[in-house]
């Protein structure tokens, strides 16, 4: 029984220090058993238990998706705050906009506020590994920036990625994950 004192004493300290945020209690304190399971009880997750989650380890991007979960002022790991913070963006309660934002960082690897042809073949190509030939996907990639490139710099800005991923009825529900 004492040690579920200090957990509630600990969870609700932890809780404290959040911002705002889309979840319930019990969506936190299931968050915050899954952060100080992967963490092993320390006060950071490490980049590569970060895809240790099953539904990062399901999605060929996991590991640029866990590279913009790391905190900015520490390259290798995340404190609970910013897991909650980070896991936000694909709670059933965040906006379709804020979803299409972080799929666009996703892309962005240089995040120059652009994705040029490079970028989207990068990311393609761990989507679709090796079941399309590269020179296919090279095409696909050179197609679908042709066709998206309203401003015809070869690159893709936010307003012109949005244009073409709202063609993909259904994004929000594919950028949700129960907690």
């Amino acid at each position: 029984m004492g040690s579920t004192q200090s957990f509630s004493a600990s969870f609700e300290q932890d809780i404290t220090d959040l911002s705002a945020h889309p979840f319930t209690k019990l969506e936190l304190k299931r968050l915050w058993n899954r952060f100080y399971q992967l963490s092993g009880n320390a006060k950071f997750i490490v980049k590569s238990k970060l895809q240790q989650i099953p539904e990062l380890q399901l999605n060929p991007l996991s590991g640029r998706i866990a590279e913009l979960f790391v905190d900015q002022s520490d390259n290798e790991g995340i404190s609970f705050k910013s897991f909650v913070q980070n896991l936000a963006v694909f709670s059933h309660q965040s906006t379709e906009e804020e979803k299409l934002r972080f799929l666009f960082r996703v892309y962005d690897r240089d995040n120059d506020g652009k994705i040029n042809e490079d970028e989207l073949y990068n990311i393609l190509k761990q989507c679709v590994g090796n079941n399309i030939e590269d020179q296919q996907l090279k095409m696909l990639v050179k197609g679908t920036i042709q066709d998206a490139d309203k401003n015809e710099d070869a690159a893709l800005d936010y307003i012109e990625f949005r244009q073409c991923v709202e063609r993909n009825a259904g994004m929000k529900e594919k950028l949700t994950v129960r907690f």
